[in-house]
Parts: structure tokens; sequence; C-alpha cells
């Protein structure tokens, strides 16, 4: 009888073996050794209260950030292509808080980084070049691959969005966006393959987008601003039918969604300033920052408090009507007549830690080298 229950034991533990190793070839399987480690309670200590905090690339425009949600350590960061030195765009990725930075990939202008959901060493960027695409990179950054089969992208038409399904992640949307031309795409298996969904749609979506916002309780609910006419378009329906509901006047680059209601979403319009929608979207609200306006480049909520970066300054405000400068320790550079010659670029937080991390502009200016990434631990 014991060897009887020691053969069966022995096979349900063969059976469950094999079930994980069969469940592995399913997956994609994971580099090893791994890159980085899942750490989410690391910690990051290069962060002051007091002022913003240079963590180097000062020599590099910084469109993107993304900081590992699993260990907040990893930072990576997309930059810009320099047309006047004739020098590409590329991603570096640190793995101590922003200490040191490598280089893992070259070539392109890369507007945004997006972590895969639920895959923590799956990363996607896009290339806002002249035929750039969209990458996808599965071994936690160390290398990267084009992933946009089915997007047309040329000269004219370059990626400039990606969104994921946070609960059906093999869901994506992209956007590509050019001079009164672009368009939208849908996947529905991981990114491997894209749909046009543009040509339905005419001319709703005929020139791509500069920005599209994915409502997290509502994914079906998408936002997108148009890259030619300005105009915010919306559905509730993940794409099948859209609607424009408001003219922005001007290039939207960012949304984000109150942190404390979830019926409010924001967005930032290059001119305009600030545009409030109290209802998910169906109707919008201007509401001026400062006058006369500033070029407005990035929006985030950390909390109760908007954090926006615009010419010459990242501003915070509460309620809405007061906008406090957040600038010490930021090198703005100004021209010989005091206007401002850079422009903060992106922002990005790390929740757990209250760092807000900044990627700035690049010009030179008398020789000193002012882009990069910032951060800065916040008090609240």
């Amino acid at each position: 009888m014991l060897r009887e229950k020691h053969i069966v034991k022995h096979v349900a533990f063969s059976l469950l073996f094999m079930g994980c190793i069969m469940q592995q070839d399913i997956e994609t399987p994971l580099p090893f050794p791994l890159p980085f480690d899942l750490m989410p309670e690391a910690v990051c200590t290069n962060g002051k209260s007091s002022e913003w905090t240079n963590l180097g690339l000062s020599n590099e425009t910084v469109l993107s950030i993304l900081v590992h949600p699993k260990n907040p350590q990893v930072i990576f960061a997309g930059t810009g292509f320099d047309f006047s030195a004739q020098r590409d765009g590329k991603i570096f990725r640190s793995m101590d808080c922003g200490d040191t930075w490598e280089k893992v990939h070259e070539g392109g202008h890369f507007r945004g980084l997006l972590l895969h959901p639920s895959e923590p060493y799956t990363l996607f960027a896009w290339d806002h070049n002249p035929t750039g695409g969209l990458l996808r990179s599965t071994d936690g950054g160390t290398s990267w691959h084009l992933h946009s089969d089915g997007m047309h992208t040329d000269g004219r038409n370059r990626t400039s969005v990606l969104l994921i399904h946070p609960n059906t992640p093999r869901i994506m949307y992209a956007s590509t966006a050019g001079f009164w031309s672009g368009g939208v795409y849908k996947s529905t298996n991981g990114g491997h393959n894209w749909e046009n969904i543009t040509e339905n749609h005419w001319p709703i979506l005929a020139s791509g987008a500069t920005a599209m916002f994915m409502h997290p309780e509502q994914p079906e609910l998408l936002l997108h601003s148009a890259d030619g006419n300005s105009f915010i378009s919306r559905t509730e329906d993940g794409g099948k039918t859209w609607e424009d509901v408001f003219y922005a006047e001007g290039h939207v680059s960012a949304y984000a969604l109150h942190p404390q209601n979830p019926n409010q979403i924001f967005a930032i319009a290059s001119r305009r300033g600030l545009l409030i929608s109290d209802d998910r979207g169906k109707e919008w609200r201007v509401q001026e920052i400062s006058d006369p306006p500033r070029r407005y480049r990035d929006l985030i909520f950390v909390r109760n408090k908007l954090y926006i970066a615009s010419e010459g300054a990242v501003l915070r405000t509460e309620d809405l009507h007061i906008y406090i400068k957040f600038n010490e320790g930021i090198d703005f550079g100004l021209s010989a007549e005091g206007h401002t010659l850079t422009l903060p670029k992106t922002l990005s937080i790390d929740v757990n830690q209250g760092n807000l991390y900044l990627g700035h502009e690049y010009v030179p200016i008398n020789g000193k080298k002012i882009g990069g990434v910032y951060v800065r631990k916040l008090d609240h």
C-alpha cells in the first residue's frame, strides 16, 4: 500500500512538472539570466524635496520616461533626434535609480515608452522619426524589434500613440500621425498584427493622433486627439463608432484622469491650456492657465495635485486656479532677450515613493548641458 501511494504521488508530481513545462512553452519564455529582479519595495534616495536633481543624460532631449512599477530602481528614458547635430535618439536604461545609464537602442525619436500590464519584462517604445514604427522588447529592454506589422509608416506617417487594454492586453490601439495624414490601428493579438480602422471613420480619424486616452474603468471608452484638425473624438465601443466632441484649437499632447473622480478627464492643449471634462469626455471646458498662454507639453496627477510641464516652468496646482512654479534646480536657459529656450517634455511618477521625474529639452547654451532626466521627491 505504501509503495502504491508513492507511485501515485510520483505520477502526480510528474504530471504537475510536465504541466509547468508545457505552460512555459505556451507563454513567452523569459530570458535567462533576467536583466533585473522584480523588487517592488526597492527604494531610490537620490531625489530631494527642496529642488530637482539632474540624473544625467544632460546632452539629450528626453521625450519619455518609464519607471518600472515592479522595481522603481529600473528607469527607462527615450530621447529625441537632434536635427542640428544629425544625431539619432536613443533608449536608455538605468538599474540604479538613474545614477548610471546604459544605451540599449539607438536610432529614432522616442516619444513614448509603455510596460505590458501583465508581462514585467515586455516593453514597447514608439518611434516618431520618419519610417519609425512600434518597437517591442521581451527581455527587459536589452534588445528591441519592430512590432508593427500592418501599420503604414513612412516620412509622413509616424507612430505617435500606443494603448493597451488593462484587462485584455492582447487588445491594443496605436496611431500614426503626420502632416494631415496618419491613421488609427487596432490589434487583437498583442500587436503582432494591426488593422487600420481609419477608413471606416473618415474624416474623424483621418490625420492620426497626437494623443489618445483609454479609460481604466471603461476600456472601451477611448479619446482621440487629431493631429491635423485639433478635434477631440470619442468612442464608447472600442473604436467601432466615433464622434467629434470638442475643437481644441491646438494639439492635445496628453490626458490624465482625476485620481478621485473617474468621471473627470483632463487634457493639455499646446496653446489653449487645460481642458476639462466632467462626464467622461462628452463635453469639455477650457481652464486658462496663464496669460499670455505658454506652450504646454504634459500633465500628471499625484494624489490631488496636478503637475504641468510648460514653457519655462513646471507648474503645480491644487485648485486649478492658482499655479505655482515648481522650478528649483532646473536650468531653462535664457536668450539675450530673456526668453526661455528650453521646454520640459514629459513627466512620470513613482507613486509608491513619491518621486516625480522630468524629461527636459537639450539646447546647447554657452557650453552648458541642461537636458536630461530630473527627479524631485514630493513631500505629500
